[in-house]
């Protein structure tokens, strides 16, 4: 399906490492946003397409965040970029199963038979039912009524998924989410839940330690949308950050996004692996022409543009969030 192209140009700004901030980064003042370290411009920058009411309820609930200790910007950058890989840059917070049968396969595979898949395509509640239902749902997410796959389907900034899951998180936090799940899935309290989540699984530790993949294994279980995050994560470390940058710097290249952007088509083999960081940008421009052209974005001539044009074109709004949405590209 062909989708709008909009061009974001000069939107792919410099990174400062993440060295200049340190573990003693100025604390975030315990106000709405932080105060000033997270605003609504700021987000928008941060992920343009994003739900608005997805953006106030992270902004209006950011007292949540320093509850729980999140409270330097390494932290704030780490879980920003997190919660973004989960909710498609702020674009849902309840989980789309509507999935075809060859997407189901590819998906679930261990627990969607060829001719369940068939049997349950398209009908998600369903589909949670099976996959998050069973001897699987019993045993790992605590699933024990008929429909529970469903009820506690993924949910929230976090995803939350599993009736032990909710009940955990509503006890810790005063709320009966069993009882009333729904909660979960409306913004503010989505927002609560997911700071509560990540205080849980003591995520932390590893972002003061810069360790990406260890915080990707706490809240995912494994490294599903690791590269992805990593993508997010340069661009938290951009927008939110208490050095500031000139005019000058901000018409630059991010390398560091560009890094992540390169490791993502890597994963998904339209990028052969190059150990030298800088790489070559004629390759990562081949490669991008050709994400473009199997999402079925429009074609962009870009022949008479300098490489460092071609790339601002072609990596766009429309690669950004398709690039970074893991859950459509889990391994077969």
């Amino acid at each position: 399906m062909k989708r709008r192209s909009v061009l974001i140009g000069s939107a792919i700004v410099p990174l400062l490492p993440l060295s200049a901030l340190g573990q003693e980064a100025p604390n975030c003042d315990p106000e709405e946003g932080g105060g000033g370290l997270i605003t609504i411009e700021k987000m928008a920058k941060f992920s343009p397409r994003a739900r608005s009411d997805l953006l106030e309820a992270i902004v209006k609930g950011w007292r949540h965040v320093i509850g729980e200790q999140i409270i330097t910007p390494i932290r704030a950058q780490h879980f920003l970029a997190q919660i973004a890989t989960e909710t498609g840059g702020f674009a849902r917070i309840d989980e789309n199963l509507n999935y075809s049968a060859k997407r189901l396969r590819q998906v679930f595979k261990s627990r969607v038979t060829t001719a369940d898949a068939e049997r349950l395509q398209h009908r998600p509640q369903d589909i949670a039912n099976h996959v998050y239902g069973g001897a699987f749902g019993r045993q790992q997410l605590g699933n024990t009524e008929p429909n529970d796959g469903w009820t506690y389907r993924g949910s929230g900034f976090m995803q939350l998924t599993g009736r032990d899951n909710f009940k955990r998180r509503g006890e810790k936090l005063g709320l009966n989410l069993v009882g009333d799940p729904e909660q979960v899935r409306k913004p503010d309290t989505g927002f609560k839940v997911a700071t509560s989540f990540w205080a849980a699984v003591n995520a932390n530790r590893p972002a003061d330690a810069d360790d990406l993949r260890e915080v990707r294994r706490l809240i995912n279980g494994g490294k599903n949308g690791l590269e992805e995050a990593g993508v997010w994560l340069a661009r938290a470390r951009r927008n939110f950050t208490n050095v500031p940058t000139t005019p000058e710097e901000a018409d630059k290249f991010d390398p560091s996004e560009l890094q992540a952007v390169k490791s993502t088509l890597e994963k998904l083999g339209l990028l052969e692996p190059n150990p030298e960081e800088s790489g070559n940008l004629a390759d990562l421009i081949r490669a991008l022409v050709k994400f473009r052209a199997d999402e079925g974005f429009p074609i962009l001539d870009v022949a008479n543009l300098l490489p460092p044009q071609q790339l601002r074109a072609l990596y766009d709004e429309d690669v950004l969030y398709a690039l970074t949405d893991y859950q459509a590209r889990l391994p077969e």
